[in-house]
């Protein structure tokens, strides 16, 4: 910041002094004037063009930085932390994920997870509604799009438990929770549109 301040200063120095030697070069018609305003004008112009270039440097890479931190990617765990909360021990091991960059766009966060028992009673609690079971040959499946390819639930055993936070009024913000029949390994889709 001192360079463009010192930068912008010479420049202001030199601008002031090519105005101060062109008035005298056209009030006394002397040409060392006339030649002392031309070498204050490139003064001013290198400066000035040394200043800009400084100043946007400058602001392109605070911007680019701050554009790299927003659109990195999160890890399984930060998807994870930001949909359930702090898990309670660190049993919890995020195997597959997608994630929703850009709501609207962007469907769902899908995860694939295993954890301890104890988190995914704490988990379940999070779903207002009783849960339903199902065999895995019955293939319940999520219809939202783009789904991955490893979010499949008949994978998970011969019988999963779903449960699901749904509200007519409000069908765009849908929460579906498919766990195995021991309750370690967890498929997880969430609507946050």
């Amino acid at each position: 910041m001192a360079r463009f301040i010192l930068l912008a200063i010479g420049c202001g120095i030199f601008l002031i002094s090519f105005l101060i030697f062109l008035v005298l070069s056209l009030t006394k018609k002397r040409r060392k004037f006339i030649v002392l305003s031309l070498v204050f004008f490139v003064a001013c112009t290198i400066f000035g063009s040394l200043a800009a270039f400084n100043g946007i440097t400058k602001a392109y890479k605070k911007v680019s930085r701050n554009i790299s931190e927003n659109f990195r990617q999160r890890t399984g765990i930060e998807i994870y932390t930001a949909v359930f909360g702090n898990p309670i021990d660190t049993c919890v091991i995020v195997d597959e994920k997608m994630d929703q960059v850009v709501p609207r766009l962007d469907c769902c966060i899908w995860l694939k997870f295993s954890t301890c028992p104890e988190e995914m009673k704490r988990i379940s609690s999070q779903f207002p509604t009783p849960s339903k079971y199902f065999l895995s040959r019955d293939s319940f499946n999520v219809s939202y799009s783009p789904r991955p390819d490893w979010w499949l639930p008949r994978e998970l055993g011969d019988s999963i438990q779903v449960l699901q936070n749904f509200d007519i009024r409000d069908p765009n913000h849908d929460k579906i929770l498919v766990l195995s029949k021991d309750s370690t390994i967890a498929l997880y889709c969430d609507m946050s549109d």
